[in-house]
């Protein structure tokens, strides 16, 4: 597999990898929150409800990161 560390796409921000792993969990934190919320409004599921979509949800957005993050 050709994926870029978080170290390696901190090198090219000249930002250290930690600085990127901090801003890709924050990121993702923020979509989900966003998500929780636009479920709960949108839908009325209920907390338990809106866990277990973001749970396949969050398992998908993962995989996505990975794609994105690969070397071309």
């Amino acid at each position: 597999m050709n994926e870029m560390s978080t170290d390696a796409i901190g090198g090219l921000y000249r930002i250290d990898g930690s600085t990127v792993r901090r801003r890709i969990a924050r990121a993702r934190e923020s979509v989900l929150r966003s998500m929780r919320a636009q479920l709960r409004e949108a839908m009325k599921l209920t907390p338990g409800e809106i866990e277990g979509v973001l749970a396949v949800v969050e398992s998908q957005v993962d995989l996505s990161l990975s794609r994105l993050l690969k070397k071309p």
